[in-house]
């Protein structure tokens, strides 16, 4: 079927689609529309850093040898993600700046030896928040079903405050606990439950706000497991 275009929309392709701030392109095989927005690029000091984390494990990708990329990418086939039904496979070098950038906000150097399995464990529930008070600590209560913790992490981020407990926070709404300048936001696995003690979180919210919270297990290799999410009331 041929399709003609006019004013507005002079192409189905680019930001030149349209003269109303619509930008056109094509994903997954299907045309979409969406409007024309410009990200906010705040340039923070957290925000450069990550953005080091990630050019420093990107530099080192180019370093790892034949034998290692193949590690890498049948890490990257252990890991793919189901997206809308489809089997996505992310490259190597993606896998391996992933699981780079967390071991470096924990304190860690990079590493050229790829993940094996994922966590073995995973997060069962999220007790409580607490609030103890203004710029002093934030103490969340979770539990797990790790026998014997050993060597294994969680990944702990929240969001700002919601408006009530049905809200479903986006993925974009979160933010690393303590920030990725204090390696806390990455904390060690203990008996459950484990009570995390965070000293100095970010515009956390006060007592009675409600808060989006997710734990992510991680293994030794920082590999993911499967997320733990909820909202929670601060007390």
């Amino acid at each position: 079927m041929q399709v003609r275009l006019s004013f507005p929309v002079d192409t189905l392709a680019g930001k030149g689609g349209g003269a109303f701030g619509l930008v056109f392109s094509k994903w997954r095989g299907l045309q979409v529309a969406r409007r024309l927005v410009v990200p906010a690029n705040p340039g923070t000091t957290e925000q450069d850093t990550i953005r080091g984390y990630l050019a420093t494990a990107a530099a080192a990708f180019q370093s790892v040898t034949p034998s290692e990329k193949l590690d890498w990418e049948a890490w990257a086939e252990i890991n793919a993600s189901n997206i809308l039904g489809q089997r996505v496979v992310r490259p190597a070098i993606s896998e391996y700046c992933a699981i780079n950038v967390m071991r470096q906000i924990n304190g860690q150097a990079t590493t050229d030896v790829a993940p094996t399995s994922k966590p073995a464990f995973a997060v069962t529930g999220i007790t409580s928040v607490t609030n103890t008070g203004p710029g002093t600590s934030v103490d969340i209560v979770y539990t797990h079903n790790d026998a014997a913790p050993s060597g294994t992490f969680v990944l702990v981020r929240i969001t700002l405050a919601l408006p009530s407990l049905m809200v479903v926070p986006r993925t974009s709404d979160f933010r690393l606990i303590e920030g990725v300048a204090d390696v806390d936001s990455i904390q060690t696995v203990t008996a459950s439950p484990q009570t995390m003690v965070f000293t100095a979180p970010q515009n956390f919210p006060a007592v009675g706000a409600v808060v989006g919270v997710r734990i992510t297990p991680l293994n030794a290799s920082y590999a993911k497991g499967v997320q733990f999410g909820s909202t929670e009331t601060v007390v």
